[in-house]
């Protein structure tokens, strides 16, 4: 299993770089022998696709990061929530959350996610990933999960 970020140059692509400071505006979960399939949220709500499908989309992956613990109890749990809503509002809150000291946390959906969230559901206790013991769930980004993969010992760099 790997963490495939990818960015787009749509205005929420680039929307969300600005605020997250960072190269990425998107992570998925890439599963098979070369991450050829990608499980996650976005605007059409928890999906498993074709890698292909989604670069089709005119996006690119930017980073690409092989998860070492074993995380397939929580990738099989993830499989069971595709069709899911996802909604770019939600990231708009995050937007928020972050500008006013997390008071917004009562406006969360619980069956809504942003990409960042979903992926960490993988590892819901951070007890096989201890790096994201540190990353508040509640406001994470892609470009958080992207510094943490870059230092942590959980990930081993495949692309660039």
């Amino acid at each position: 299993m790997r963490l495939v970020f990818t960015t787009a140059d749509d205005w929420f692509g680039r929307a969300t770089r600005a605020f997250s400071r960072s190269p990425i505006s998107h992570v998925a979960i890439g599963l098979g022998d070369h991450g050829e399939h990608l499980l996650h949220a976005h605007d059409d709500g928890v999906v498993l696709e074709p890698r292909a499908a989604w670069v089709a989309k005119k996006n690119r992956v930017v980073a690409e990061y092989l998860i070492t613990p074993d995380v397939s109890a929580g990738v099989a749990a993830l499989t069971q929530r595709i069709g899911e809503p996802w909604s770019a509002v939600e990231a708009t809150k995050i937007v928020l959350r972050r500008l006013f000291n997390r008071r917004a946390r009562r406006w969360i959906p619980r069956d809504e996610h942003t990409c960042a969230q979903f992926v960490m559901l993988i590892d819901p206790t951070s007890a096989q990933i201890s790096e994201w013991r540190d990353v508040d769930r509640s406001t994470v980004v892609p470009g958080d999960l992207l510094r943490v993969a870059e230092y942590g010992t959980s990930f081993q760099r495949l692309f660039p």
